[in-house]
């Protein structure tokens, strides 16, 4: 029966491939990576939590958040304007004499373009 460790098996050294036998020297090099880093049980029980305490409760939060205001997404048009733009009506960044959307953006010479279409070729 294959080790659910395999990640860890690479790590040590076995004298005999059998499960209980990896499973020891694996629970031995976990014990040493701990002790010469100082982590103890408190702090593995701590990052547990987090990394599992995170996620939990992000997710029910964006459900609160669902049941309240409905969809979290933007329509497609404001999606492409950008949030700024859309919901704010102000945009980050100034480019050329307007701003906006990339669409109606234009160079310092009034009324032109950023960039020139690209012209198929024969």
């Amino acid at each position: 029966m294959p080790s659910a460790l395999r990640a860890l098996r690479g790590a040590t050294t076995v004298d005999r491939d059998e499960e209980g036998h990896v499973h020891d020297r694996v629970i031995e090099l976990l014990e040493a990576m701990c002790a010469r880093n100082a982590v103890d049980h408190d702090d593995i029980v701590s990052i547990l939590f987090t990394a599992t305490f995170a996620p939990v409760a992000t997710i029910v939060i964006l459900l609160v958040l669902r049941a309240v205001f409905g969809s979290l997404r933007l329509d497609e048009e404001s999606e492409f304007l950008g949030v700024d733009l859309s919901e704010h009506s102000e945009t980050a960044y100034m480019f050329g004499s307007a701003s906006g959307s990339p669409a109606t953006h234009t160079s310092q010479v009034q009324g032109a373009p950023l960039a020139s279409p690209v012209k198929a070729r024969a």
